[in-house]
C-alpha cells in the first residue's frame, strides 16, 4: 500500500514490465571482468527529478556502491532520511576480483565509509552484522531477516511427476540439490569435491546444481574434468515458480555449505518444500539452523560432508521429520516481514525529524 519506486542500473536484457512497481534506470556500463552492470556515477538533472518529484520521504539502499551512493547524495541534498542494508560479504568479492588482499582490504574501506554515512544500518541477520562490524564498521545495526513468498503447492503430486520426467529420475537415485548463483566464492568446489567422493560409493548419489553465474563455464569444466556429469546434472537458471518447485520436490536433501552467503532466500524456499538442508556449521547461513533439529550442520571438509551425508541418508525418517521442522521454523513469509519493515521506517522518519527539531 505504500509507493515505491525502485533505482538501479540500466540491464539491456531486461523488461521492467515485469514488475508492478516503476523503476528508474540509471545509466550503465558493462565492465568485461565482471558480469553485472555498473551504474555511471552522474545522473542527469532529468533523472533526479524522475527520483525525487514526488517527494520520497525514505531512500532504501541495498548495495554501498554507485547507486547507493547516488541516493545518499540525494538524500543529503533533499534532507530525506537514508537507510542501508548490508547484506553481502564484499571482501569475498574483492578478493575474487582481485586477487589481492591489500586491494581488497583497501576497497572495504569505500564501503564501510557509505555505511558509516547513512542515517541507520540494517543487517539481514546477526552474523551479517557481526561481518560489517568485522570490516571495520564503527556504529550501531538493526537485524531485518529475510522472508519468502514461497508456499507449499497444492498441486506437489502433479509437479513431482513432472521434474522426475524431465531431468530422468531413477527410482533408487539419492537426490541433492543446490540453487544459487554459479560462482566459486558458494563453495561449489566443495559441493563437487563432495559428490567426487559420494560418486565412488555403490548407492547413486545425483546433484542438481540449479542457477547460473560467472564461473558456470568453469564449474562445468571442473565438473567434467572430474568424471562427475554422469552424477551432476546443471539444470540452469529457472524463473518460473512451478518448474523451480518441482525441483525442490524430488530433491530429497538441500546441500548450501558456503560461508559466503548471509541470509539465502534459497534455504527459506527449500525449508517451505519441507526439505532438509546441510550447511557449514558456524556459517552466517546456518545461524537459522538447529542441528539434528531442523537441519544438519557439518564442518567444510568433503571428506566430513560426503560422509555426513552418507549418514543422513540412512536414516529416511529423520531426514522427513527434520524436513518438517525445517517448514515450521524457517520460512517466514514476507507479508510479515515487511509490516515490521513499515513500523520501523515510521520509527527512522520520527527519529530523523525530531533530531532535526533539536
Amino acid at each position: 500500500g505504500i509507493p515505491t519506486k525502485v533505482i538501479a542500473p540500466h540491464y539491456r536484457n531486461y523488461l521492467d514490465s515485469q514488475t508492478d512497481y516503476p523503476v528508474i534506470r540509471i545509466p550503465s556500463v558493462k565492465l568485461n571482468w565482471l558480469e553485472y552492470e555498473v551504474a555511471k556515477k552522474k545522473v542527469s538533472k532529468a533523472i533526479e527529478k524522475q527520483i525525487v518529484e514526488e517527494r520520497p520521504v525514505i531512500f532504501h539502499a541495498h548495495a554501498p556502491f554507485i547507486v547507493g551512493h547516488i541516493g545518499l547524495k540525494l538524500a543529503r541534498k533533499h534532507q530525506i532520511p537514508i537507510i542501508a542494508t548490508f547484506h553481502s560479504k564484499f571482501y569475498d568479492d574483492f578478493l575474487q576480483v582481485s586477487q589481492s588482499r591489500l586491494l581488497s582490504w583497501f576497497a572495504l574501506r569505500y564501503v564501510v565509509r557509505f555505511f558509516n554515512h547513512v542515517d541507520e544500518v540494517w543487517a539481514c541477520n546477526e552474523g551479517a552484522g557481526l561481518t560489517l562490524k568485522q570490516y571495520g564498521f564503527k556504529g550501531r545495526y538493526k537485524v531485518m531477516v529475510n522472508g519468502t513468498n514461497f508456499t507449499y503447492p497444492d498441486h506437489a503430486d502433479i509437479l513431482k511427476k513432472r521434474a522426475i520426467e524431465k531431468y530422468h529420475i531413477e527410482p533408487d537415485e539419492k537426490i541433492i540439490l543446490f540453487v544459487g548463483h554459479l560462482i566459486w566464492q558458494k563453495n561449489i568446489k566443495l559441493i563437487l569435491k563432495t559428490m567426487h567422493i559420494l560418486s565412488q560409493r555403490k548407492e547413486k548419489y545425483r546433484l542438481i546444481l540449479v542457477g547460473e553465474g560467472g564461473n558456470q563455464e568453469e564449474i562445468k569444466a571442473y565438473a567434467a574434468e572430474h568424471q562427475l556429469l554422469e552424477s551432476v546434472t546443471f539444470a540452469g537458471v529457472v524463473h518460473d515458480r512451478d518448474e523451480l518447485q518441482s525441483i525442490y520436490l524430488i530433491a530429497h536433501l538441500f546441500f548450501f555449505p558456503s560461508v559466503y552467503d548471509n541470509a539465502p532466500l534459497v534455504l527459506r524456499e527449500a525449508s517451505v518444500m519441507k526439505i532438509p538442508s546441510l550447511l557449514v556449521r558456524g556459517s552466517n547461513s546456518a545461524s537459522v539452523v538447529i542441528e539434528n533439529d531442523n537441519g544438519y550442520l557439518c564442518d567444510a571438509s568433503a571428506e566430513q560432508m560426503a560422509e555426513k551425508i552418507v549418514s543422513i541418508f540412512s536414516d529416511r525418517e529423520k531426514m522427513q521429520v527434520i524436513g518438517q521442522r525445517a517448514s515450521q521454523t524457517i520460512p517466514i513469509a514476507w507479508k510479515k516481514i515487511v509490516d515490521k519493515v513499515e513500523e520501523e521506517y515510521a520509527l527512522v522518519l520520527k527519529r530523523y525529524y525530531e533530531e532535526d527539531k533539536i
